[in-house]
C-alpha cells in the first residue's frame, strides 16, 4: 500500500454546503457555495415560505493546519488582488529577517501592483530587490 502524504483539495469547491437558519421558523436551510456565488440569489423557506436572500460569497481559502517549512500560498477559489493567504504567508517569511507587520505590508502590496502575482515567492524576491532597504 502507498502511504500518501500532503494530499490537498482540489481547487473546486463548489459543492460545499453552507447551513443557513430563516429568520422566520429557525427552519436550517442547506446552500452549496454555486448557488451562495450568484448575485441576486434568493430562496424560499421550506416551511414557513418565508423569502430571504444570503449574502453572496465571493471566495474560499483554506488555510492548513500544518505548514510546511516553506511559505505555502494556497490559491483562493477567484483572485481578485492580493489575497490574504499570501500576505500573511510573506509576512510570516520577513518577520524572520526584522522587519515589522506595516513595513511588509506596503511592500508587498507595492510589490503586487507591480507584478501582479500571489505567488509569496516572487512577492517576496521582488520586494526585497526593490524596496527592502
Amino acid at each position: 500500500m502507498t502511504k500518501m502524504s500532503n494530499l490537498k483539495p482540489t481547487n473546486d469547491f463548489s459543492n460545499i454546503s453552507f447551513k443557513y437558519v430563516c429568520p422566520e421558523c429557525g427552519c436550517n436551510q442547506w446552500y452549496f457555495l454555486k448557488q451562495l456565488q450568484l448575485d441576486g440569489f434568493k430562496d424560499i423557506c421550506d416551511v414557513c415560505n418565508n423569502i430571504f436572500e444570503p449574502d453572496a460569497i465571493d471566495t474560499i481559502e483554506i488555510v492548513y493546519k500544518d505548514k510546511p517549512s516553506k511559505a505555502e500560498v494556497v490559491e483562493a477559489v477567484q483572485q481578485e488582488g492580493l489575497n490574504t493567504i499570501t500576505l500573511e504567508a510573506c509576512k510570516n517569511t520577513l518577520k524572520t529577517f526584522g522587519y515589522d507587520d506595516k513595513f511588509i505590508e506596503d511592500m508587498i502590496t507595492k510589490s503586487f501592483e507591480q507584478i501582479q502575482e500571489n505567488d509569496a515567492s516572487a512577492l517576496i524576491k521582488y520586494a526585497l530587490e526593490n524596496f527592502g532597504g
